[in-house]
């Protein structure tokens, strides 16, 4: 049996899994924290250096861990944030930081230093941002770029290398300096119209305004020409015998690596492909796929759908062409602070948080499976024995999550959240009831995305969730509710990243570096691998309660309200 390694660069730390051809993970292995640096409010850098030594070391234990013949090896996949890293002529780092710091040289995904730069980037009336919800994110690279020409000219001066994290991983591995049209398309405003990969690159008028134009000058600098630009299912070309060496694979193995892709979008190519369990030797036809949502939901959520049309959605990034499947367009809407919101409402109590967590302890569990039984005991206890009555426990206590600004659709930075409805009270009680609240005001959220989409003729009828936030069995079954659809949960929750990174090293595998392939050829391929991986453990259906969805629907038109009242409270500041 032929094996491949999925490796993930999350927020704070490094993931790498062997996964049989079968699907099935055999050995994974992950780092311990990896560097984050804040020199000031809204600035977060990291460390190539550091990222890919956390890396090798990761990629060699989930082998060890496997108990496999290394030789099996056939191909590797990376996935990582889009963050941007920083290059000089000789693949060393340039520091990115306003204090000069020397290890740092990477602008992490939710850096938002460039909200200045990003709102000029989207009064440009560009085409590009026909591509990006009508406005530039600051966690966009391009948003990045301007800020290094604009704040640090020294950066900007010396770097030869301006590169996206994913990529730098398959430069690291193979040597080869090709970019990956999901980073490109989703974060550098490329422009890739049509299947014709010779008429793609960059709108000149929006580099122009955007005073990003002197790039046309030296364009390597961005997109080696010798290497080019891969699109998922391609193969970068095979581990360098010195990576090999070090992590314990027989220097003469061939290991192709595939394309890399945004981690977003690899945890969508590790869940959509699933099949109902219910139905195991049923056949999905990539016809299907516009009909399914993934949600990869951990610090932050992301929103993919993928369609054989684009489809133009206010607030919502893309259509992104070539971002997971070739040929395929993907809309991508997205919550800057999910799990990061629980995590900082829940830390306002903190007297009662720590009873929380110390009663977690004591029953084996989580602190947030703990929260989730305290609500079931707080709502049976007060209204009754209903599963209905869980949500109803809520209340009047309402939340804008919007703690880290809206991604979507609302598109604003600098939204800011609310809590509206709080007692004098910090006990245990409150804790669980504001949990509650954050969680459902997550769902409204998504709900809200949705509906956005719907709107542009999206026609979505399920959910595909991963990451973190779908072991939350209260989150989940609130979503299932508020959506009114399916949630599929995958086999591996927490690992979906890894195996859509592992299944783009598989298709790489399949074919010979520099093969020339039709893009159909290349979905084929990779879709193939996505089905073949795709696994599902479960499927949560919504409630079929009137009165439930009744009391959503009220909650959720409080929360568009809440956004309502917080621009009008900013425009009376002005």
């Amino acid at each position: 049996m032929h094996h491949f390694v999925g490796v993930d660069v999350g927020t704070g730390s490094v993931r790498a899994a062997v996964v049989a051809s079968d699907g099935n993970i055999v050995g994974s292995a992950q780092s311990k924290s990896i560097l984050i640096h804040s020199p000031q409010s809204e600035y977060y850098e990291q460390s190539s250096v550091d990222i890919w030594d956390a890396c090798i070391h990761v990629i060699k234990k989930a082998i060890e861990s496997s108990d496999i013949d290394a030789s099996s090896i056939r191909g590797m996949g990376f996935d990582a944030t889009c963050s941007l890293v920083v290059l000089d002529p000789d693949g060393k780092p340039v520091p990115v930081s306003p204090n000069g710091d020397p290890k740092f040289n990477v602008i992490m995904w939710q850096d938002h230093r460039a909200i200045a730069e990003a709102e000029a980037l989207g009064s440009t009336g560009s085409r590009v941002l026909k591509y990006t919800g009508g406005k530039i994110s600051p966690e966009m690279s391009v948003a990045k770029l301007a800020w290094l020409k604009r704040h640090h000219k020294e950066a900007w001066t010396r770097a030869k290398h301006f590169i996206e994290l994913p990529e730098f991983l398959t430069y690291m591995a193979t040597g080869s300096l090709s970019r990956s049209s999901c980073s490109l398309v989703c974060k550098w405003g490329y422009m890739a119209e049509g299947q014709d990969m010779n008429s793609w690159g960059w709108d000149q008028e929006f580099l122009k305004k955007s005073g990003l134009d002197d790039v046309m000058a030296n364009i390597e600098r961005w997109v080696p020409g010798k290497d080019g630009v891969k699109i998922p299912g391609d193969a970068v070309g095979a581990v360098l015998p010195v990576v090999l060496e070090r992590l314990g694979i027989p220097v003469e193995a061939n290991v192709q690596v595939g394309t890399a892709l945004i981690d977003a979008y690899a945890g969508a190519l590790g869940t959509l492909g699933a099949m109902d369990p219910a139905s195991p030797s049923s056949n999905l036809n990539i016809s299907e796929l516009p009909q399914r949502l993934a949600i990869i939901a951990g610090t932050s959520s992301c929103h993919i759908v993928a369609t054989p049309q684009p489809a133009f959605v206010e607030g919502v990034w893309g259509p992104y062409p070539y971002s997971m499947l070739p040929g395929m367009y993907c809309a991508e809407g997205g919550q800057s602070a999910t799990g990061k919101a629980l995590d900082f409402v829940t830390s306002l109590y903190t007297p009662a948080l720590e009873q929380v967590r110390k009663q977690a302890e004591a029953n084996s569990r989580g602190v947030y499976d703990e929260l989730n039984a305290l609500v079931r005991e707080f709502a049976v206890a007060e209204l009754g024995d209903d599963e209905e009555y869980v949500a109803v426990w809520a209340e009047n206590v309402f939340v804008n999550p919007d703690f880290h600004g809206n991604r979507s659709p609302l598109a604003d930075p600098e939204m800011r959240g609310t809590i509206s409805g709080l007692p004098i009270d910090t006990g245990v009680r409150a804790l669980a009831q504001v949990y509650l609240a954050t969680l459902q005001s997550l769902a409204y959220e998504t709900r809200f995305i949705v509906d956005r989409l719907h709107s542009a003729g999206h026609k979505i009828k399920d959910v595909f969730m991963s990451g973190g936030l779908c072991q939350n069995e209260l989150f989940v079954k609130t979503l299932a509710d508020v959506l009114g659809m399916r949630v599929w949960i995958p086999k591996y929750p927490n690992e979906a990243v890894l195996i859509g990174a592992a299944a783009c090293g598989a298709a790489a595998a399949k074919r010979e570096y520099g093969k020339d392939l039709s893009v159909e050829e290349r979905a084929e391929g990779l879709f193939e691998e996505m089905v073949r991986f795709g696994k599902c453990n479960g499927i949560v259906e919504p409630s079929k309660k009137d009165s439930l969805r009744r009391f959503h629907e009220k909650r959720y038109q409080v929360l568009l309200k809440m956004y309502e009242d917080h621009n009008l409270y900013r425009k009376m500041m002005e």
